[in-house]
């Protein structure tokens, strides 16, 4: 097979397996920021106003507690994820928000010469 042919196909597969591990992954508060997959995690809505949901790590787990005393049977779930722009909430998280809070800030992308 061609170099180039198959470094575009390794670039394509570590891009890939990137962004299927950071868009379902969790980073854990802390020093070194670990970087966790809970299982269903990624269901858990995004609210900056309203989180009732905190990540928590013990010794042998991480998981999530409730911090909100009125969640109700039926009630949605949510993270606040932090105050990033739609391209970072896209790229390590798998949404984007309606109201970008970071809607002002502009990434320019390209290939050096």
């Amino acid at each position: 097979m061609d170099p180039a042919a198959m470094a575009a196909q390794s670039r394509e597969a570590v891009l890939l397996a990137w962004f299927l591990v950071f868009s379902r992954s969790f980073r854990l508060p802390g020093p070194g920021h670990a970087l966790v997959l809970l299982p269903a995690g990624d269901l858990i809505n995004h609210s900056h106003r309203r989180p009732n949901l905190v990540l928590v790590e013990s010794e042998h787990f991480v998981s999530f507690r409730v911090i909100a005393d009125d969640v109700r049977e039926g009630d949605e779930f949510f993270h606040d994820y932090g105050n990033n722009h739609n391209a970072r909430s896209l790229s390590f998280y798998g949404f984007v928000m309606q109201d970008d809070p970071a809607a002002d800030a502009v990434k320019v992308l390209f290939d050096a010469p």
